[in-house]
């Protein structure tokens, strides 16, 4: 059944941008200027486990000046997690307030291809654009350092909603913000279960960006780039197979 999908939501790590080379190379770049020699691989695998183990603590009834510092606090802990296994750092808190700065600028991330072109083309199809992400509020200094800010009219981040993916609502908290129905929203992202299972959950169409042959979950569908969106979403409204 063909629906008119007018509101575009995006993940922004790994959807939008990346980071430039990895965040073990990032990490392993500071922590030398600070006295601790690592390798890049082993920082990105410790990260990843870190990850993992460390839920975000968000909380929808903290006070601006709260969430703040409790996103802060929650990075510095990934940071200690991930370097945790090379013992003690006296050069630790230098570190983190540097690396956690960099974060925050261009230098640190890179658009994935046909970010702009994409964007613009959906605009251009009258179509009104967002973001749903776990990243804190550094992604407005992102957004702003590559010039996406006024490419997007909602932005909707765990922290700042209090509540993290695949929690649903954050995505029905998108929705509200928007002003509209699930029915008439997308959300783009490269994860399974933190963007495809969490927007099918508050029901929205979810587009999961994954390399062709990588199993999408029933009920989504799956690009190989972003440039492939504007098209697939015409097709999904004029009600024609979309050859997924």
């Amino acid at each position: 059944m063909s629906r008119r999908l007018t509101h575009i939501f995006f993940d922004f790590t790994n959807t939008l941008v990346r980071v430039r080379g990895s965040v073990g190379e990032v990490y392993a770049r500071v922590a030398r200027r600070h006295g601790l020699d690592v390798t890049a691989t082993e920082l990105d695998a410790h990260f990843d486990a870190a990850i993992d183990m460390t839920p975000q603590p968000v909380d929808p009834d903290l006070a601006p000046a709260e969430i703040t510092a409790r996103e802060r606090l929650w990075w510095r802990e990934l940071a200690a997690r991930t370097l945790e296994p090379y013992g003690d750092f006296p050069g630790f808190d230098a570190f983190f307030d540097e690396v956690f700065d960099l974060f925050r600028h261009a230098d640190a991330w890179e658009l994935l291809p046909g970010v702009r072109e994409s964007l613009d083309t959906l605009r251009r199809q009258g179509r009104r654009l967002g973001v749903i992400s776990d990243m804190d509020a550094r992604l407005y200094d992102v957004f702003d350092a590559l010039e996406l800010r006024d490419s997007f009219e909602f932005i909707c981040l765990s922290f700042r909603t209090g509540y993290a993916k695949p929690d649903r609502r954050l995505y029905e908290a998108a929705i509200r913000r928007a002003g509209t129905a699930a029915a008439h929203c997308v959300h783009v992202g490269d994860s399974i279960t933190k963007d495809v299972e969490g927007a099918l959950a508050a029901g929205l169409l979810p587009i999961h960006l994954a390399d062709h042959g990588v199993h999408t979950p029933s009920g989504a569908h799956r690009v190989g780039a972003l440039c492939e969106i504007p098209n697939l979403l015409l097709r999904l409204e004029a009600g024609t197979s979309p050859g997924d």
